[in-house]
């Protein structure tokens, strides 16, 4: 073989490279040779064998190739992090890391030709699945590392509070939209610090077009590749969710469009999933990849909210203006402020997601003004007028032309979804279900709902 070059390679900070780096060339050279298998030729001589393990021993200790390949657990796939010798990126310019391309392994093929003196012809096959296996040996996370990084210079001043005060101002600057910032904010940094963590909070950025909703969130990114705004319809399709969310900080639902195009149930479980399950192509078993992003909604409209129980997991707040350049500015010290704050709530067991009362209330009646009118909202009301007690299932079912009580005149194969609808608009009215059900008559065992009390 012949002598390693010895000059050092331009590794990025993203991964941890410094166990790499720290080996001298000669040891390194030394536990080479120790973990080459060689075989005999006919003739006597020694030769290092065409074995995959030769392949991956070169890769991974040889002083040219031993810092090119890492394995990046943010975006979950290998990279490049130091340019082939011998390729059109060694040219001694800075190097940024990258995913694999096809033009990597063939410069490996190419190196492997020149120096390793493994016997016979070199397999590309055999070199790509060594880049990989030795990229699987030098394993880091960069959307972790910038964070802690940004804790750990972050200047102690506190600005996460005013998140919808200086950065986004909101429409109205009270307890509500100051905590909602900390626990944006918080939540932002949630899944980058512990992938795959539970998180039901989804913030509505809401105001009018062109005041730079979509690149203040993007703002927030410290890469643009780590923002998304185009989520693949439909929501469900978990391959192409899967693959669209690798490597994303953020996650924008813009204008609120699969919020109208998407059933409720499967927006839920889309906002709330944890890890991402799917069948990759030319992949034989199913992959499970932590979520490590965070979903933020815009609108320009103000009411988008269509399902009450659903509506729990949103978060509105009504801006003016934002700027954007001051997030950019900020992002650093912000994201290092949450994390520290993040950390210092979990150590000592807060629920830190959670409003106090009073933002709370505020949030409960924002909510309120937000919902879509139901189409049965009007028909449920004029029906229980000067009832005590109902049932869902006697509005759903009561014609609509019944001259004393006219109901939402449908079907016995209606389904569930009508009672579920009366049964919210119900509760959002005040009426209670009650622990007891009908006893007798035609909606027997039927849950029943309370009129609410009228205040004296």
């Amino acid at each position: 073989m012949k002598d390693a070059k010895k000059k050092k390679k331009d590794n990025n900070n993203v991964v941890n490279l410094k166990a790499i780096e720290a080996d001298p060339v000669n040891t390194a050279m030394q536990e080479l040779e120790a973990n080459l298998l060689w075989s005999q030729t006919t003739t006597g001589t020694q030769v290092i064998k065409n074995a995959q393990k030769n392949y991956s021993v070169f890769m991974k200790h040889h002083p040219d190739l031993r810092g090119c390949f890492a394995f990046d657990e943010f975006d979950n796939q290998p990279i490049l992090t130091a340019p082939i010798p011998g390729s059109y990126e060694d040219n001694g310019q800075p190097f940024t890391p990258r995913p694999f391309t096809s033009s990597d392994v063939t410069a490996v093929v190419q190196w492997l030709d020149e120096h390793s003196k493994i016997h016979g012809m070199i397999s590309k096959e055999k070199a790509e699945e060594a880049m990989y296996f030795a990229a699987d040996f030098n394993r880091g996370d960069r959307l972790k590392q910038y964070l802690e990084t940004c804790a750990a210079k972050w200047d102690r001043k506190r600005r996460i509070e005013d998140l919808f005060r200086v950065h986004m101002v909101a429409s109205d600057w009270n307890e509500y939209s100051k905590e909602m910032g900390e626990i944006c904010m918080m939540a932002q940094v949630l899944r980058g610090l512990y992938p795959g963590a539970k998180l039901k909070i989804m913030p509505i950025i809401e105001g009018a077009q062109s005041i730079g909703k979509s690149p203040s969130l993007e703002a927030l990114c410290p890469d643009g590749k780590m923002f998304g705004d185009s989520p693949p319809l439909p929501l469900s399709d978990t391959l192409k969710s899967g693959l669209y969310l690798r490597g994303k900080f953020l996650v924008e639902l813009a204008e609120m469009a699969p919020v109208r195009k998407t059933d409720q149930n499967e927006l839920k479980s889309y906002i709330t999933r944890q890890n991402e399950e799917f069948i990759p192509k030319y992949v034989r078993n199913a992959v499970s990849e932590p979520r490590r992003c965070m979903i933020w909604g815009t609108t320009n409209e103000d009411t988008y909210l269509r399902d009450e129980t659903g509506a729990t997991r949103y978060y509105p707040i009504e801006v003016e203006t934002t700027f954007p350049d001051k997030i950019r500015e900020d992002r650093d010290q912000l994201l290092g402020e949450a994390v520290v704050a993040l950390k210092e709530a979990l150590d000592a067991g807060e629920n830190w997601w959670e409003l106090s009362p009073k933002a709370q209330e505020y949030l409960v009646d924002l909510r309120d003004n937000k919902a879509e009118d139901d189409p049965y909202t009007s028909v449920v009301l004029n029906y229980v007028e000067g009832l005590t007690e109902v049932t869902t299932r006697e509005i759903v079912l009561k014609p609509a032309n019944y001259k004393d009580r006219p109901g939402l005149g449908l079907d016995n194969h209606a389904g569930r979804g009508p009672g579920m609808q009366v049964a919210a608009i119900l509760r959002k009215n005040g009426w209670r279900r009650a622990k007891k059900v009908k006893s007798s008559g035609p909606y027997r065992g039927q849950a029943v709902y309370l009129a609410p009390k009228k205040r004296s």
